[in-house]
């Protein structure tokens, strides 16, 4: 005998709820994916010990200062300080305060690792259009102020 219509019927609509909720928590893996690779490369940018000696002597010494300015591609590479491919990189007296930015970003993410000689280390997320953050997470909305030069 086979079973009722009314209980195929319940049991379909059950596993449509589930298949929802498989799609919600792959998408969420997803996302968390790609924030925890973002996460792992500020975590490996900050305890590069080359970088962090690089960016002392630009702090400490003008002259080093002015061939960061000058190119910091080249600055960075000479010293076998490994970024991420495609990164942007720029460097700039502002307003006598030395600042370095790298600009990156992957998959929903995009985002800039800042370090000026007077404030020290900052990150910024910038928005991304279409992008869909989890709901409730702190890091779901963009951090950006429009009138930086840190954007």
């Amino acid at each position: 005998m086979p079973l009722p219509p009314t209980q195929i019927d319940s049991l379909e609509e059950e596993l449509a709820a589930h298949e929802q909720r498989l799609k919600v928590l792959r998408e969420r893996i997803a996302y968390l994916t790609e924030e925890a690779y973002a996460h792992e490369l500020i975590i490996r940018l900050g305890r590069n010990a080359t970088l962090i000696e690089a960016l002392a002597q630009a702090h400490d010494k003008p002259v080093v200062a002015e061939e960061l300015i000058r190119d910091p591609q080249t600055f960075f590479r000479s010293r076998s300080i490994d970024l991420p491919d495609g990164a942007r990189l720029a460097a700039r007296d502002a307003e006598g305060t030395l600042e370095v930015s790298m600009r990156t970003g992957h998959g929903g993410w995009d985002y800039s690792c800042v370090w000026d000689a007077s404030q020290g280390f900052s990150l910024i997320q910038h928005a991304i259009p279409g992008h869909r953050a989890v709901p409730g997470d702190q890091y779901a909305e963009p951090t950006t102020d429009p009138g930086s030069a840190r954007n």
